[in-house]
């Protein structure tokens, strides 16, 4: 039989459960203080609406995209009846419109500087900013086709912007093409792809994996097929094709993509698409616009939401029409719509210092 002196056990044991204790609630702080909370999206924001009145053309004209640099440097822009309205700027104290005719209506935004602003529109062209004025860039021509649209534009780098859209002739609608051009910083040339029955919509690049992905739709026997296509070395392929539309999402170098009707988010990985985050037990509804996937914003069933790595809130709450959103550095704008009175509002917030 083992003997022990029993003063001198009680005082070890009590000695290793102390130190245990100890280094137990050092890495307990240690997580707490460098680990993930430490990156949750801040929420302090001051908020404040700015009202936009179309005057005569009100009702008749929308806002439908949002871009900006910084706070002080944001655009807007519209489309409609009137082309002399369809560009608005904010400086960080007003928004104004120069009244020029432009037949300016975007579809898709891409933005790399206060200095170098690209969007796709509707009528064929790719228009460009270079700090100075607006202009066309590019205009899309095809003899065969009288309906010329751009869906689409997505780029790492000025030396490398992809845009994808639709032709069709006006006296045979749902029969046309595809299709997809590429900038080099020279020159805009189109890619001949194996694919080009496919209406092409909304484009995407997810830098991680090399490869871009583009949104579309098929329609056979006047039914409407939703596809996802993945775009590398100018061969498309099919990764889906259901009747849930797809809206793709593009949030710190990733793609996402949400399905209608759904209120879970996909990210993009492996030509495949894998659940990221279920928010099936929010008032989560659409929309990914932010910093990263710890920092993001998003429609609720009751305003703007925000999404901080923790959980999902609304942190502006209204009942007006919420449609696309900019996140910058320190700040956020989103385009709010009365569809009762046709005023359109714009929503700024910005971090506190």
């Amino acid at each position: 039989m083992i003997q022990r002196n029993d003063k001198a056990y009680i005082y070890a044991v009590t000695l290793l459960f102390t130190l245990v204790t100890t280094f137990l609630l050092v890495i307990s702080c240690g997580d707490s203080l460098n680990g993930p909370e430490d990156n949750y999206g801040r929420r302090d924001y001051e908020w404040q609406v700015d009202t936009i009145d179309f005057g005569v053309d009100r009702g008749y004209k929308r806002f439908s995209l949002i871009w900006g640099s910084s706070y002080n440097d944001v655009w807007a822009f519209a489309h409609g009846s009137e082309f002399r309205t369809n560009l608005w700027h904010f400086d960080g104290q007003t928004w104004s419109t120069d009244s020029i005719p432009r037949t300016l209506e975007a579809t898709q935004v891409l933005g790399f500087s206060q200095n170098s602003i690209w969007v796709s529109a509707a009528w064929r062209s790719i228009w460009h900013f270079d700090g100075h004025q607006w202009y066309e860039h590019y205009t899309h021509e095809n003899t065969e086709y009288d309906i010329i649209r751009f869906n689409g534009i997505w780029g790492k780098s000025e030396n490398d912007i992809y845009a994808c859209g639709w032709m069709e002739k006006s006296y045979l609608p749902g029969a046309g093409e595809g299709f997809i051009i590429h900038y080099d910083g020279s020159i805009w040339e189109t890619l001949h792809t194996n694919e080009t029955s496919s209406i092409f919509y909304f484009i995407a690049g997810d830098e991680i994996s090399g490869d871009i992905l583009i949104n579309g739709s098929k329609i056979t026997n006047n039914n409407e097929t939703w596809k996802i296509f993945r775009l590398s070395e100018n061969i498309v392929n099919e990764i889906y094709s259901g009747n849930k539309y797809p809206s793709l999402y593009y949030l710190d170098k990733r793609t996402y993509v949400k399905f209608l009707g759904e209120q879970k988010i996909y990210k993009y990985k492996s030509e495949s698409l894998e659940l990221w985050k279920d928010f099936s037990s929010t008032n989560y509804k659409w929309s990914m616009t932010g910093r990263n996937e710890q920092d993001f914003f998003c429609v609720t069933e009751d305003g703007f939401g925000h999404y901080n790595g923790k959980n999902l809130i609304t942190i502006f709450k209204t009942e007006t029409r919420i449609s696309n959103q900019w996140v910058g550095e320190d700040c956020v704008f989103a385009i709010l719509e009365d569809q009762n009175t046709y005023l359109y509002y714009m929503l700024r917030g910005k971090l506190k210092n």
